[in-house]
C-alpha cells in the first residue's frame, strides 16, 4: 500500500513503497528519499524528529497517527 511522507531531513515528499529507505526512532517509522538523508538521520535522530500535533491540546514526539487524539 503507498501512502506519502515527508522526508525528515530534506523535507522531500515521497511515495512510501516496500522498498522505501527507513528507521524506526522512539516506535515512529521515519521515511528517506535517499541514502544520505537516512544517514544524517541516524546519526542525529533528535534534530530531525519532529514533534507532531494530534488533537492540538498537546504534543507526542513522533506522532504519526492522523486521525483522532487517544488522549
Amino acid at each position: 500500500m503507498k501512502h506519502k511522507e515527508k522526508d525528515p531531513v530534506c523535507g522531500m515528499a515521497i511515495s512510501v513503497q516496500d522498498d522505501t529507505l527507513r528507521s524506526v526512532w522512539q516506535e515512529t517509522t521515519y521515511y528517506f528519499c535517499a541514502s544520505a538523508c537516512k544517514e544524517k538521520f541516524d546519526a542525529d535522530p533528535e534534530q530531525y524528529a519532529q514533534p507532531r500535533e494530534c488533537c492540538g491540546k498537546h504534543q507526542h514526539p513522533g506522532h504519526r497517527n492522523h486521525g483522532e487524539c487517544s488522549h
